[in-house]
Order: structure tokens, then C-alpha cells, then sequence
């Protein structure tokens, strides 16, 4: 075999073992439902762009950030969040805008790095496990009861003076985060 055949056998072997790779990568990603890209649902054709991704939801490898309107599709906006486990850089939901008057839940998500939510309703966080940053929840008028009954770990919380709220549950978790907080309920 001389030189210059060699090469280019060298050169074939190395652009199939490339080419193979990334093929097994994408199989596998895609195997196990690993979205890799920013999430943000802010109108009807974001809510539809995330209804079509279905189960590849249920990891996202970045963030989540959803800001309901009055006129998005409650029921659709529910499926997709049933299908967020994982979300490694946080998750977001805002539903504060008038004329909401249904509101989602994060039915299935276990864990992520920081949970902040401002919503016009009460919250549940039923699956949620662990938040290995900050879990923030905004007062509001509608707020009168926070549920996070899995929750064994948290960064730090960012909890506000909530002036409507009659039951709190976090009952899994383990020990109050390494920062002082305090958890003000008016009656």
C-alpha cells in the first residue's frame, strides 16, 4: 500500500467514524426525548411550535419561559407543560394578564435550577423534587395556597409577604437552604 493510497484510507475511515457519531448522537438525543434549545411560549404559534416538539420536552436542556395571554388554549398550554421533567437552566411562567381565568401547572417537572412564577392562581408543584438555585413565587390576590409536597432540596427561596395564602406544603423538604428565610403568611 503506498502513501498516498493510505491517506486516503485514513481520510475515508475518519469521515465515516464523524459521520457515524453523529448520527449515533442524534439517535440518541433523540431516544431520549433531550430538547437542546430555549423554550419560550409567549403566543399561540409558540404554544402550537411546542405542542408539535411533544414528548422531546420532557428534558430541555435550557430554559423554559412561558408568559400565558388571555386568549392562548388553557387545555393546550396544559399538555405541554405535563411533559417538562427536566429543565436544566430554570423555568419561568408568567399568568397574570386579564381575562386569564384558568391557569397551567407543572404537573411532571422534578427538577431544575430555579422556578420563578408569577401567576393568578394557586401553586402546585407536585413532582418537583429538586431546585438546586432559587424557587421564587410572586404575591398575588388569586395566591392562596402553595404545594410543593416532593420538594427536598432548594438553593434559596425568593418568597414574597403573601397576604392571601392559607396553606403552604413543604413537607419533604429536608432542611431549610444554607441563606436565612423566612415564609410571612398575613391573615
Amino acid at each position: 500500500l503506498d502513501t498516498a493510497s493510505l491517506s486516503t484510507l485514513i481520510n475515508t475511515l475518519g469521515a465515516a467514524v464523524t459521520t457515524n457519531t453523529d448520527q449515533i448522537l442524534a439517535s440518541i438525543l433523540a431516544a431520549n426525548s433531550i430538547y437542546s434549545t430555549a423554550i419560550s411560549i409567549t403566543d399561540n404559534a409558540s404554544l402550537d411550535f411546542a405542542v408539535a416538539l411533544g414528548d422531546q420536552l420532557k428534558v430541555v436542556n435550557e430554559k423554559v419561559t412561558i408568559v400565558q395571554s388571555r386568549d392562548m388554549d388553557v387545555t393546550k398550554l396544559q399538555s405541554v407543560m405535563d411533559k417538562f421533567v427536566s429543565v436544566v437552566n430554570g423555568v419561568s411562567y408568567t399568568a397574570t394578564a386579564t381575562g386569564i381565568t384558568s391557569i397551567g401547572t407543572f404537573t411532571n417537572l422534578s427538577s431544575t435550577k430555579s422556578v420563578t412564577l408569577d401567576v393568578a392562581g394557586d401553586v402546585s408543584l407536585p413532582a418537583l423534587t429538586s431546585v438546586t438555585s432559587n424557587l421564587t413565587i410572586a404575591n398575588n390576590n388569586k395566591l392562596t395556597e402553595i404545594s410543593a409536597p416532593l420538594l427536598t432540596k432548594v438553593g434559596s427561596f425568593g418568597f414574597a409577604v403573601y397576604t392571601k395564602v392559607n396553606s403552604v406544603d413543604l413537607s419533604s423538604l429536608l432542611r431549610a437552604p444554607s441563606d436565612a428565610f423566612s415564609l410571612r403568611i398575613d391573615s
